[in-house]
């Protein structure tokens, strides 16, 4: 199980947490992800804090399921990030119940495991390699330390194993998968016809005075949409960059290289023996130094390593683990490779997974990039840190200003800010930073709106705020009825033929046998269609709203009929005259076996969600 769980989780929450770095710097800032400050905890389970960050995190994570689910059609401003809080809050919970009970059950995931997922991970690779450089690059940027992110990830897998233990471990009796066949191949038979609206639109009219009473009773539908027009003050940390001086920036390079030891990226291989009830320490260790003999006997490491490595992951590739630079593998590890050159071999090395011999493939001295290729970056960070410390204080001043001024002009003089108009828009929102539910709230609300008093100093991320003030307001007012009478006019005609199609067809779902509904729909001049052991799985020359009619109908051993309103506008009256129950003897083997997984798949669901709840009804949980 652990290593069809290591299969399956290879590559996909490396990909969900760097997905939780990108979203939040777009929408948040980074220090809504991870800030530095303590922070306090929003709630305990069993004793162990769920903290304010931790939360944070839940809640970027849950707005990335929606950036991946929706693509660039997400609109992230639509999305208020505290009304993910309660279910993001909800699953930290049943992840902490689930984490606990996995390591009461003294489950665990091996070091070299999670090392192994890392090196193989596909996010951490350049040219089919892994980057040390790119890993570390990638994990500081999101406040990540190696360690904290094999944390994570030994957190997150423990969670999976213990789920999958008892998701995976439901079973399907004869009973419950005769049932679940019953109901999937069942077979209807009867016939259908389609009642066409053209038929019967001729015979619908609508007077003005049906118009006029349509309109009187429902003017709030026809109404212009309110508007306003802001004066607004813009603070964005980037209008605060200012150039540095070529020297400054000069000696911040200099700077970097007192403090920087070039690494050395070491790429290695290994050998395991892995160590249990059965083989001893030195029973694997006596296996290694066996081999490392073979080899400096002439033996080929690769060779070795495919046929007597019990490190599945690596041994087909030879052993190899791809590049180190000192913090990928476990300590001990590390610490054997460091006095290596390039094709020597470690004594045997334990570590929790077992005994390696570990083979030092390459080594090199990572080089120091030069000012040229620095220079962007050293000049992008002084001016983030001197324009961040002025924003900080602009922004406090901003809030104080704004706070009992009448409008935004003095403020703005006083703090050499701009203040900006914006176009006309209505409560759905209008163009760039209008189109922010915070803004577009406080432009509407009645403080602001009624009072002309100026908004708060929003903040909409760590780096942007904004303070409006209505200017103009334009108030909804009816349109004219001249002017949507053609709208009343179709609304009212597809309203009063939807109801004399429903009648119309009435008469035939009121008949009582099949051959009197026959007759009544050939009188009516209505073709009769028949469909015969129709499945749920057999039904794609159907419309979609004649087959969900068809399964609609409860089994009763009389005749059912039911009308279905089809999406073109026209009525069909389904008619069912008979049922035939699936049966095993139905199916093959293969959809036996398919069946069968799937239900116990489903009915694991179901235990690991009794399981999840008994848990958290059994713990001491404060929010």
């Amino acid at each position: 199980m652990l290593q069809s769980i290591r299969n399956n989780s290879q590559g996909t929450i490396a990909k969900i947490i760097i997905g939780i770095m990108i979203v939040p710097f777009a929408l948040f800032g980074i220090d809504s992800l991870f800030n530095s400050a303590p922070t306090s905890d929003v709630a305990t389970v069993n004793g162990q804090p769920i903290s304010e960050s931790d939360l944070n995190r839940e809640i970027n994570q849950q707005m990335q399921r929606f950036v991946s689910q929706f693509g660039d059609s997400f609109d992230a401003s639509q999305i208020d990030p505290q009304m993910l809080r309660q279910p993001a809050l909800d699953q930290l919970i049943d992840d902490k119940v689930l984490l606990q009970r996995a390591l009461d059950a003294d489950l665990r995931i091996s070091p070299l495991t999670i090392d192994q997922m890392i090196v193989n991970d596909a996010t951490f690779q350049r040219e089919g390699q892994f980057s040390s450089d790119l890993f570390l690059s990638l994990l500081r940027s999101a406040g990540f330390t190696p360690l904290t992110y094999k944390k994570l990830l030994d957190n997150q897998l423990l969670i999976n194993q213990y789920s999958n233990g008892i998701a995976a471990s439901d079973f399907t009796t004869e009973a419950e998968l005769k049932a679940f066949v019953s109901l999937l191949k069942q077979k209807r038979s009867g016939e259908y016809v389609i009642i066409p609206a053209e038929k019967l639109r001729d015979g619908i009219s609508v007077t003005d005075t049906e118009v006029a009473t349509y309109y009187a009773d429902n003017k709030s539908l026809y109404m212009t949409p309110e508007q306003v027009s802001v004066s607004y003050i813009l603070l964005d940390v980037k209008d605060l960059y200012k150039p540095i001086d070529e020297s400054v920036l000069r000696e911040q390079y200099d700077q970097q290289l007192v403090s920087e030891t070039p690494a050395t990226e070491r790429h290695v291989a290994h050998i395991l023996i892995e160590t249990n009830d059965e083989v001893t320490v030195e029973q694997a260790s006596a296996k290694i130094a066996a081999i490392k003999k073979q080899i400096q006997d002439g033996a080929d490491f690769s060779t070795l390593a495919k046929q007597t490595s019990q490190d599945v992951g690596s041994a087909m590739m030879g052993g190899d683990l791809g590049v180190t630079t000192g913090d990928t593998f476990p300590e001990a590890f590390e610490s054997a490779i460091v006095n290596l050159s390039a094709g020597q071999l470690s004594d045997p090395v334990v570590t929790d997974s077992g005994v390696h011999l570990i083979k030092v493939l390459s080594a090199k001295k990572a080089s120091i990039p030069s000012f040229a290729e620095r220079r962007d970056s050293i000049e992008k960070a002084l001016q983030q840190d001197q324009a961040s410390a002025n924003y900080v204080q602009l922004l406090e001043n901003l809030k104080d200003y704004t706070f009992n001024a009448s409008d935004l002009v003095a403020p703005a003089k006083d703090l050499g800010l701009t203040v900006q108009q914006s176009e006309l828009f209505s409560r759905a929102g209008g163009e760039g930073v209008f189109a922010n539910n915070k803004v577009v709230n406080a432009a509407f609300s009645a403080d602001v709106l009624t009072d002309g008093n100026n908004s708060e100093v929003l903040e909409l991320s760590d780096s942007t705020a904004i303070v409006v003030h209505v200017d103009k307001h334009q108030a909804a007012t009816p349109i004219a009825l001249a002017q949507v009478t053609d709208q009343i006019k179709a609304t009212l005609v597809k309203q009063k033929l939807a109801a004399a199609l429903s009648k119309y067809a009435e008469k035939l779902t009121a008949l009582g046998s099949l051959a009197e509904f026959n007759a009544a729909a050939q009188q009516s001049g209505l073709r009769v269609q028949s469909f015969e052991g129709v499945t749920r799985e057999t039904s794609r020359d159907l419309d979609a709203s004649i087959v969900e009619t068809i399964f609609s109908l409860a089994p009763s051993g009389q005749l059912q009929s039911k009308q279905a309103s089809m999406a073109n506008g026209d009525v069909a009256v389904v008619v069912v005259s008979a049922i035939d129950s699936g049966k095993l003897s139905d199916i093959s083997d293969q959809e036996r076996a398919d069946i069968s997984d799937y239900v116990a798949r489903s009915s694991g669901q179901n235990s690991l969600f009794t399981v999840k709840n008994s848990l958290k009804a059994q713990a001491t949980i404060e929010r």
